[in-house]
């Protein structure tokens, strides 16, 4: 009996160091302690079945082995770490004292019926959840104002939770953006409480936070920051990819087109209140020169400052220039400089590159860009339509852009001609500076890749149309100057 213990812990100790588990080599002192163990390895798998196995057939175990174990407990004992549940209720989980279990697989379906046969007319009304247009990438977005989140006190949150729910269904059946508005307009509103969202989290489906592509968060405060970081043990790596914070609300629209984003008033007068100027990057043309710096500007003074610098330092004789970048720290101080309002001296710039990709950025990162968005299918239907007067029908599109827009034109028209007329040392034909201003200056709002692709020769043959027929253009641009 005794050499058949012996064999049988000599037999253990060597195949739990086969699997690498120092820990249990610890505890394998007694027979008791190896039957207690609930480790399912594959070395036992001929010899012994433990509770845990769940394989269809199962070999006998034979009792005359010295390797035979006492019959385990049933797998079916509620007390047994091993039993399985059949219930399609996912698992809780733990934060801190606060335990998250997740509803029955039905409960979402039930809220949505529900939903479907009551009036949302005063949840409809508050305006604190609405969807909106699309972003950038053409996905539908859903607009989240918390200042207008109705109090808690007053109303029932089991409908309100219904509401959302009914509202985004259909929505988030693809994917979407979310842009939840966090600006404080002095009103003492509403504000979910903590409960109404760990409860909110857990009916929400998959299909929610599946198609979440993008959530921007407008004027983030310490709150929502918190909550957010309570949440990120729930939440997936991925989540965070998606998160983007809006300290200003300018911002906002190098994401989304303004005109597919409806805002409350006290969000846009917020961000205009609360900061001596809207930035330069990324900002409208006209909200460029409405700035106070720009009152005796025709043209943004970046744009001014770097088309001076490029033709003071002959930029033209250098080869690549436009086409190769400049060193892209240098280039973010700059734009920091500017759009805080500093009287930036370029002359201390000592390559041109910098101060080239310090213009391109300005015109790619423009909310609309040089040529409006409803000029560019008019151009592209030009262009496909073949007219024997092509020029002439580009530049009556010339003829109605706002002023502004005209004026920037002709700034970086005289640019691009004079850079031309030395293309033989810079390299830089029309044909090459066509394609590297066309996307920043002619685009559309919305398309696909494969729609960029293919519109993209279009694009830079109608800019390299412009670049070498100047000279009508230029006498557009006079007489819209002059009024004639």
């Amino acid at each position: 009996m005794r050499r058949n213990l012996l064999r049988f812990q000599t037999i253990r100790r060597m195949r739990l160091l086969q699997i690498g588990n120092w820990h249990s080599i610890k505890k394998a002192g007694s027979v008791s302690n190896i039957v207690k163990s609930k480790f399912n390895t594959n070395p036992f798998r001929r010899a012994v079945v433990l509770p845990d196995e769940s394989t269809e057939s199962k070999e006998p175990i034979n009792r005359d082995s010295p390797l035979a174990l006492p019959d385990s407990p049933s797998s079916s004992s509620p007390s047994s770490p091993f039993s399985s549940s059949s219930s399609p209720v996912r698992p809780a989980s733990t934060i801190g004292n606060t335990t998250i279990k997740s509803p029955p697989a039905d409960a979402y379906s039930q809220q949505l019926e529900i939903a479907s046969r009551e009036d949302f007319s005063f949840e409809r009304n508050c305006g604190f959840l609405y969807p909106t247009g699309n972003d950038t990438a053409g996905r539908p977005i859903i607009t989240v104002v918390s200042e207008r989140f109705p109090n808690g006190k007053a109303v029932d949150l089991d409908r309100l939770l219904r509401y959302v729910i009914f509202t985004m269904d259909k929505i988030v059946d693809n994917e979407y953006s979310v842009v939840l508005v966090q600006t404080s307009s002095g009103e003492n509103g509403g504000r979910p409480g903590f409960s109404w969202l760990l409860k909110a989290y857990k009916l929400l489906t998959r299909k929610y936070k599946k198609n979440l592509k993008s959530l921007y968060i407008i004027h983030p405060t310490l709150w929502v920051k918190g909550t957010l970081r309570f949440f990120k043990p729930f939440i997936s790596s991925k989540f965070w990819q998606k998160l983007v914070y809006i300290e200003e609300v300018n911002d906002i629209y190098k994401y989304i087109r303004k005109d597919q984003l409806k805002l409350p008033d006290f969000v846009t007068q917020f961000s205009r209140s609360s900061k001596k100027f809207v930035p330069v990057f990324g900002a409208s043309l006209e909200e460029v020169m409405n700035r106070a710096d720009h009152e005796n500007h025709q043209v943004p003074i970046v744009v001014e400052k770097s088309i001076q610098y490029l033709m003071n330092t002959n930029a033209n004789t250098v080869q690549g220039i436009f086409r190769l970048s400049g060193s892209t720290q240098t280039v973010q101080q700059l734009r920091k400089d500017f759009d805080n309002g500093l009287d930036v001296n370029l002359s201390s710039v000592d390559d041109p590159h910098v101060v080239s990709s310090l213009f391109k950025l300005f015109l790619r990162e423009m909310a609309e860009p040089l040529f409006p968005y409803d000029a560019y299918n008019k151009l592209i239907t030009i262009y496909r339509g073949g007219s024997d007067d092509m020029t002439g029908e580009v530049c009556n599109v010339i003829q109605d852009l706002p002023p502004a827009n005209k004026a920037l034109l002709r700034r970086l028209l005289e640019l691009m001609v004079y850079i031309e007329k030395n293309a033989a040392v810079n390299q830089m034909t029309s044909s090459n500076l066509s394609i590297v201003f066309a996307p920043n200056i002619l685009r559309a709002p919305q398309e696909t890749m494969q729609q960029a692709i293919l519109n993209s020769p279009i694009v830079n043959s109608i800019v390299r149309m412009i670049v070498e027929q100047n000279q009508r253009v230029f006498a557009v641009l006079k007489d819209a100057e002059t009024g004639t």
